[in-house]
C-alpha cells in the first residue's frame, strides 16, 4: 500500500512466519530466490549467511511492502531458535 509504513514489529512478524507471501531476501548482488512465506525467507537469509553472503534486509513483495532489516532478522533468527547462546 503507497505511503504505509514498511516496518512491522517483531511480533507482528512472527504471526505472519507461515502465511502465503512473496518474500525475497537481499544480499548485495546475489539476491536469493523469493520465497511463499517469511519463515522460508528467514532460513534462506540464515543459509546465505552461513556461506558468508551479507544478507542486508528481507523485502515483502511486491513494492517492498514490508522490510526487515539486519537486526530485526536477527532476533527473528533468535526466535526461531537458529541462534544459540
Amino acid at each position: 500500500m503507497a505511503g504505509s509504513d514498511p516496518q512491522r514489529s517483531d511480533n507482528e512478524l512472527f504471526g505472519m512466519l507461515d502465511q502465503p507471501a512473496a518474500w525475497i531476501v537481499r544480499a548485495g548482488a546475489s539476491p536469493g530466490i523469493p520465497q511463499g512465506n517469511l519463515r522460508a525467507a528467514l532460513f534462506q537469509a540464515f543459509e546465505m549467511s552461513a556461506a558468508d553472503l551479507h544478507v542486508t534486509h528481507i523485502v515483502k513483495l511486491p513494492d517492498d511492502a514490508i522490510v526487515l532489516e539486519v537486526m530485526q532478522i536477527h532476533r527473528l533468527w533468535w526466535r526461531l531458535g537458529l541462534l544459540g547462546g
